[in-house]
């Protein structure tokens, strides 16, 4: 399968959020408490509000990321990370911009054959 290549793009971490190994958020509010529609609302305001921290931009090189099925190789650019929401990281940009030779790859291949061949379809690949 071929690797999509990418000169910029909008990294979601899961994990950063909290996700479980299921894939499915939960709530990390204290012992007993339910989230409630105020602290939805308040989620929702910080997510539309969010933009890149400058404090938490790096230039990168050769790096890995992987999670289950999915590698993503940042060859070289520079990786900055949004303003937390709610105490979390919840997404990053990883853009080749201004970098000469900057490149990036994202792999995903999943265990099942059927999985993979409906990945490859869409990909049209």
């Amino acid at each position: 399968m071929t690797p999509f290549r990418l000169g910029c793009c909008l990294l979601s971490f899961a994990v950063c959020l909290g996700a479980g190994p299921s894939g499915h958020l939960r709530y990390a509010g204290g012992a007993g408490s339910e989230p409630g529609a105020a602290h939805a609302a308040a989620i929702a305001a910080a997510l539309e509000g969010m933009s890149i921290d400058p404090a938490q931009t790096y230039r990168v090189r050769d790096l890995e990321l992987t999670r289950g099925d999915i590698k993503i190789y940042l060859t070289e650019g520079v990786l900055s990370f949004a303003t937390a929401v709610d105490g979390r990281c919840v997404a990053a940009i990883f853009t080749t911009h201004g970098v000469e030779g900057g490149d990036a790859e994202v792999l995903l291949l999943p265990n099942r054959s059927t999985e993979r061949a409906s990945l490859a379809a869409f990909a049209k690949t």
